[in-house]
């Protein structure tokens, strides 16, 4: 699945294939003694161009300069200076190593300076040095170390591979210490390895940095990504790895004497690998052959109740995946296993609140995955699965007001869910109040938008609001039926005819409906707008003929 997500998406394909190649150039124009490799202006084009297209292609492979450089510069220090000290070698290669690499590192630069200035830049949210702090050496470490196990261990394999990550409940817990001290002494490793490139060949520097660089991007180093962790972000970094080792496994091959013997053991070794990999492969095809199978093959690999929940809820059969409410076609068996697991799950995230929540790390509260959070997604899993398998609104709030102290930790889904419990209550203002909320915090989402029009007894101070926020809408979305119909509601509900004639005359041409199209002309009569009834007249019979040549 995630190798069909990887070729479906060009961009990524495109950058990858291009990042490839401006590794290749780079190492081709290398001396095999890492020598000075002069400035000449060809050697320039030849990288800047693959490494700036793939830049803007696709992001994720900007730590590429910095792995080139790593590599080139312990080479460096290994080949041309055994002779001297660590200490007088390391400026003289690092300076060299700049140089060869201005290339790839004004690529770099001028990507940065653009994606400053562009609107699409990432929004890192309010500064905090608690939480900065927090997410790059307790985090992150966390979400390394489980890469570098998928690595290394593919035996859990998921399109959702977030539900794997093993993320400690506090500061100080056991696993939380032991991924930040493997991957701080692999650092430390790492460096003692580099200081003794000139006596001994850097193995484990080679090895370990370039990959660890690599993963930065994914790590949430550098910025908070929607995403803690996927299959198909390793692609880059198993190149990498495997660059590493092979240089590793050549170098062994030139200092044995028998070469004939260590080159059979490592083809024997490759080819086990290879057929162990293709045949893990192949069962995950078999696994993946549609969407039940796919679904149920993910909820095997996990005991987490919320995630086989989550799972459960969404078995849509492979035939009404394109349905109009595709969740309402779950089979009722699917929907009582959700049920069943979202329960276990509240039972257990009741317990770990009890236990954790006061001294929960303020960045798993950030990220929605501290246990308060978790619970309020079960009940909401719960609540929602049973209004869907017994139609009753009732049950589904009292499940929601049971569980749920906190509107601000709710996603929006569920704060939509929420207000449309309580208006099919006849709960009103609190359904508003919801409403609200939702506003403020996303004041441009449609489906806020839209499901705020169906509250038919509403404020007409906060109807302009709503008014105010669809014609944004429409600004971006001119030819969205749902933005079209909410439109009709406002205008139809303020009394402003002629501008409920005006979306309905958008809305005909849009939906090719005959209908609305008559019933802007007959307002349009009624408000003696000659001109505008003459062109949604024109628009009806042209509607008619077409319909009439189909036929």
């Amino acid at each position: 699945m995630e190798s069909v997500l990887l070729l479906s998406n060009g961009n990524i394909v495109l950058s990858h294939t291009l990042c490839f190649l401006t590794a290749f150039i780079y190492l081709k124009l290398q001396p095999q003694d890492f020598k000075l490799v002069r400035f000449t202006f060809s050697r320039f084009i030849f990288l800047f161009v693959p490494f700036v297209i793939a830049l803007f292609t696709a992001e994720f492979n900007f730590m590429l300069p910095l792995i080139l450089m790593a590599y080139t510069l312990v080479m460096k220090i290994h080949f041309n200076h055994k002779s001297i000290s660590f200490s007088k070698s390391f400026p003289i290669c690092f300076k060299e190593t700049i140089l060869e690499a201005l290339p790839l590192l004004t690529a770099s630069l001028i990507f940065v300076i653009s994606f400053l200035f562009s609107r699409t830049r990432i929004n890192i949210g309010t500064f905090s040095p608690i939480l900065i702090t927090e997410r790059i050496l307790w985090l992150s470490p966390q979400i390394i170390f489980h890469f570098i196990k998928l690595i290394f261990f593919p035996i859990n394999l998921s399109i959702d591979q977030t539900f794997f990550v093993k993320i400690a409940k506090t500061l100080f817990d056991p696993s939380a210490i032991f991924c930040i001290g493997f991957i701080f002494i692999s650092i430390l490793l790492s460096l003692i390895s580099l200081v003794r490139a000139n006596k001994k060949f850097p193995s484990f520097f080679v090895i370990t940095i370039p990959l660890l660089l690599s993963l930065i991007p994914y790590s949430q180093v550098l910025a908070q990504s929607y995403n803690l962790a996927s299959e198909r972000y390793l692609y880059f970094s198993s190149f990498i790895l495997i660059f590493g080792f092979a240089h590793l496994i050549f170098l062994r091959i030139s200092e044995y004497e028998n070469k004939k013997a260590f080159t059979n053991l490592m083809i024997s070794i490759l080819i086990i690998l290879l057929a162990i990999s293709s045949g893990r492969a192949y069962v995950r095809t078999l696994d993946w052959k549609n969407n039940d199978t796919l679904y149920k093959s993910v909820i095997k690999t996990t005991d987490n109740p919320l995630y086989k929940a989550f799972k459960y809820k969404e078995l849509i059969p492979q035939d009404k995946i394109l349905s109009d409410s595709p969740l309402d076609e779950v089979k009722p068996e699917y929907k009582k296993l959700a049920i069943k697991y979202a329960k276990q799950a509240i039972t257990e995230l009741q317990k770990q609140t009890d236990m954790y929540e006061v001294v929960t790390p303020i960045i798993l509260k950030t990220y929605g995955l501290d246990p308060e959070t978790l619970l309020s997604k079960a009940a909401y899993v719960y609540a929602q699965t049973s209004f869907r398998l017994n139609k009753d609104p009732k049950i589904a709030l009292k499940i929601m007001q049971e569980h749920i102290k906190d509107l601000s930790i709710l996603p929006v889904d569920a704060l939509v869910f929420y207000s449309t419990l309580f208006y099919q209550n006849n709960m009103l203002p609190e359904s508003e109040e919801i409403l609200k909320i939702l506003h403020e915090r996303d004041p441009y989402s449609l489906r806020i938008i839209f499901i705020t029009a169906d509250l038919t007894k509403i404020d007409k101070a906060y109807l302009k609001e709503i008014e105010k926020f669809a014609l944004q809408a429409f600004k971006y979305f001119p030819y969205d039926i749902r933005t079209l119909t909410l439109l009709k509601k406002i205008y139809q509900a303020k009394g402003d005819y002629e501008k409920f004639a005006d979306f309905s005359y958008i809305y005909g041409l849009r939906a090719h409906s005959a209908e609305d199209l008559k019933v802007a002309q007959n307002i349009y009569f009624l408000l003696n707008k000659k001109d505008k009834a003459l062109r949604a007249e024109n628009r009806i019979s042209s509607l008619e003929k077409t319909r009439t040549k189909g036929f």
